[in-house]
């Protein structure tokens, strides 16, 4: 069950920025779910710079480093709606609903195991913030994400930028494989995010 159907997460806001590295990519590819990975951009390596706490223009330390293997990044705005006609392809039923607590008792009489996964709505409202587990009671960041068209990679290919301003925040730049990628008539570019 899901309150979204696939047509409404394709054409939806961006849902998140995302990387892959290794691992998880060897698990989408070993149940053959990895759809665009011909299509995305590798990612190679990470740098990690901060400026000058100052103000001024040098920068105060960069380092880079290779990945051992290629990591990569596919907007959830096309995975998530491939993945769902996957499911239903192989034989799973999706039910495009709300689920509130009525619905979860009924789902939890009927069936062996019941996996709950959202951030927002009413159900997660029943469910409070265990302060042995954080001590947080809220997020500790604010963020924005954004794809920028025909960014071109930095000298070492692309890579994850991890770019950190003292006193005023961090940004992140990475090749990503997203919407307007799958409909482009130009070859692929990079795109920051």
């Amino acid at each position: 069950m899901t309150n979204r159907d696939a047509l409404s997460l394709h054409r939806g806001r961006v849902m998140s920025s995302q990387c892959m590295f290794h691992q998880a990519l060897e698990t989408e590819r070993r149940a053959k779910l990895n759809f665009w990975e011909e299509d995305t951009p590798p990612i190679k390596g990470i740098r990690l710079t901060m400026a000058n706490p100052q103000g001024t223009p040098e920068v105060a330390f960069s380092c880079h480093a290779a990945l051992e293997q290629d990591a990569q990044s596919v907007d959830q705005r096309l995975k998530m709606p491939g993945w769902m006609a996957e499911f239903e392809n192989c034989g799973g039923r999706l039910v495009i609903a709300d689920v509130g607590i009525a619905e979860l008792e009924h789902l939890s009489a009927d069936h062996d195991l019941v996996l709950l996964a959202g951030g927002k709505g009413e159900i997660i409202n029943h469910f409070a913030i265990d302060p042995v587990r954080t001590q947080f009671d809220r997020p500790q960041r604010v963020l924005a994400l954004t794809y920028v068209h025909g960014m071109q990679p930095m000298e070492n290919g692309g890579q994850i930028n991890f770019n950190f301003i003292p006193g005023v925040g961090e940004y992140y730049t990475f090749p990503a494989f997203q919407l307007s990628s799958f409909h482009a008539e130009r070859p692929l570019q990079y795109y920051g995010v």
